[in-house]
């Protein structure tokens, strides 16, 4: 632990100085490593870490991670079944679970909807471990799913995550016994900067949800739909922000990208503001609202139906700019989902990625669309460039385009790939 104890060093202080009741030398920041930080899921415990950096740089690295609840229960818990803990990226939080009541968390601070999950018809989930898991963490992605049919009565639900070095992956499938109210919650940190071309106009939340401040909804339908969260300075007088001014020249935000499917509503609304309790000056208790600084956007996907998937791309930033460029539905059925993810000119980034859904994720499913196929099972990670093609999970058989003929490499070995009329083809070798 001495790496962690020399970063509790004072301002001033060039060394560690622990207390003599335990008999240890100073300790000199320069004189410690750091320790690994592999990604890991802690069934029994109920927590899910994806790290995108595994290495000892993790800890004071700006690759981004993301934390996950399982089902079960804990001491002193709050309603966080199936919620993202956290979302981190450039050292900065990007998403929190926020805590704004005073005290022990309740009310809204304990329910579901203060957590980046899912709700049921406005129900809370429930506790239980009757949770199954997959996971895979390779050098490119950290892959990881949770199902359970005991969290919402009548319901079967699976969320997965794909982690990279650039964004996340979020496919969350719900499939009901009936039609459902199903509500789908982040809680990002900063104010919303723009959206993307759309009708977004005033509104309330639905019945099921808690009453929130100044909501914006759109009819998104079957298109998608994105907005942008930049961690900027909500006061309305700037010159009494505590955060330097170096903190907001970084820009940095999120980009929350959704694709279409199941006549969608999006909404966004501000988080709720922290609550702080006092006494008066007759010595009764008081409470009252306190800004915050850096402001918190709370978004929603309502959809109802009976089944339905809802696939999201969580990309942080820094210096105010995304840097996707398409997100898109390759296909998807009660079986999968496979996307496409490609960046902006000279970002590297041009990738597919594919999850397995539903029963017997170890037999392999075909997802295709006019130009490209994949059958695969479990998951599968693809990134394209000139000079080679690199596929991580379990591929069986790949159709893509490409530009001449770059090197294919499966889980790190070389394959031999076919290339004909601008196009890559492989077939996984008979056992």
């Amino acid at each position: 632990f001495d790496y962690f104890l020399a970063q509790m060093r004072g301002p001033d202080e060039d060394k560690y100085y622990p207390s003599l009741f335990f008999g240890l030398e100073p300790i000199e920041p320069g004189k410690v490593k750091a320790p690994p930080a592999p990604s890991a899921v802690w069934p029994e415990r109920g927590l899910v870490m994806l790290r995108a950096d595994e290495s000892t740089a993790y800890w004071e690295s700006p690759a981004p991670a993301i934390a996950m609840r399982l089902a079960t229960n804990y001491a002193h818990n709050v309603i966080d079944c199936f919620s993202l803990s956290g979302f981190y990226a450039f050292n900065r939080p990007i998403y929190l679970n926020r805590q704004v009541t005073p005290g022990y968390a309740q009310d809204w601070s304990r329910s579901i909807q203060s957590h980046c999950g899912i709700t049921v018809d406005g129900k809370e989930p429930k506790f239980t471990s009757e949770t199954t898991t997959r996971q895979a963490f390779s050098r490119a992605v950290k892959f990881v799913s949770a199902r359970s049919s005991s969290v919402f009565e009548g319901v079967d639900l699976n969320r997965c995550l794909m982690l990279t070095n650039e964004y996340s992956l979020d496919v969350t499938r719900l499939a009901g016994d009936k039609e459902h109210s199903y509500y789908w919650l982040i809680h990002a940190l900063g104010q919303v900067q723009s959206k993307e071309p759309g009708n977004w106009k005033k509104a309330t939340l639905p019945k099921d949800l808690e009453l929130l401040k100044q909501v914006r909804a759109l009819e998104a339908g079957n298109k998608a739909w994105s907005v942008i969260c930049e961690q900027s300075c909500s006061l309305e007088d700037p010159s009494k922000a505590k955060l330097p001014k170096e903190w907001y020249e970084r820009k940095i935000g999120v980009r929350l990208q959704m694709l279409g499917g199941d006549d969608t509503t999006a909404y966004t609304t501000q988080t709720p503001l922290i609550v702080r309790r006092f006494r008066d000056d007759k010595g009764e208790r008081q409470y009252k609202e306190v800004p915050s600084e850096v402001g918190g956007v709370t978004i929603l996907a309502e959809r109802k139906v009976k089944n339905t998937t809802f696939v999201a791309l969580h990309e942080p930033f820094e210096g105010g700019k995304s840097n996707i460029y398409e997100f898109r539905t390759i296909q998807q059925t009660d079986e999968g989902v496979a996307v496409e993810v490609v960046g902006k000119y000279d970002t590297g980034i041009d990738d597919r990625l594919m999850i397995r859904l539903g029963d017997n994720p170890e037999k392999p499913v075909t997802l295709a669309d006019g130009r490209e196929s994949f059958t695969f099972a479990d998951r599968a990670y693809v990134r394209i460039s000139k000079e080679k093609v690199e596929v991580e999970g379990d591929m069986r058989i790949l159709r893509i385009p490409v530009k001449g003929k770059p090197k294919l490499l499966i889980n790190g070995k070389s394959q031999q790939a076919s290339f004909m009329r601008g196009y890559l083809y492989y077939c996984e070798p008979a056992q």
